[in-house]
């Protein structure tokens, strides 16, 4: 039994509690494409942020690209800080997606998913979110926002 009891005629107090190690830190990401290269690519990404207690790992981004550089295929962050693991039979975690670099009007929707063991988050748009989103639309000085919880087994 754990947890918090609290009522008329109980004990009250913490019996039990299992005490979960907890990490934070930070780490280096990159927001680039699939396929190409760096070339002249520059960003401004403020460090990463991260907590892991037990499986479960918390982080934050924040960051706009400078210069597109070469890169080509599809958009894509990398270097999470764990590596995703597949836990609600999706193969992937859906993330929080406040910011997104692009100037296209148009109906599309855009959202951010960690794929299934990877470090990788990549971006579908459309109206079904169906769609990978590519690198080419893309632009300069419009900052990328993303949050999310995923699971580890590292």
């Amino acid at each position: 039994m754990s947890g918090i009891i609290s009522s008329a005629g109980s004990r009250s107090g913490v019996i039990g509690v299992t005490v979960v190690p907890e990490e934070t830190g930070t780490f280096t990401w990159q927001m680039i494409g699939t396929t190409g290269s760096a070339g002249s690519y520059g960003a401004n990404l403020d460090p990463g942020k991260y907590v892991k207690q037990g499986r479960k790992v918390w982080f934050s981004l924040y960051g706009y690209i400078t210069n597109l550089g070469s890169y080509t295929g599809n958009f894509q962050v990398t270097d999470l800080p764990f590596t995703n693991v597949n836990t609600n039979g999706l193969g992937r975690m859906p993330c929080i997606l406040t910011g997104y670099p692009s100037t296209n009007v148009d109906a599309a929707w855009r959202t951010a998913n960690i794929q299934s063991n990877s470090k990788q988050i990549t971006f579908q748009s459309g109206s079904r979110l169906d769609v990978v989103a590519p690198y080419s639309e893309v632009v300069t000085s419009y900052a990328v926002q993303i949050g999310g919880i995923y699971f580890t087994d590292d």
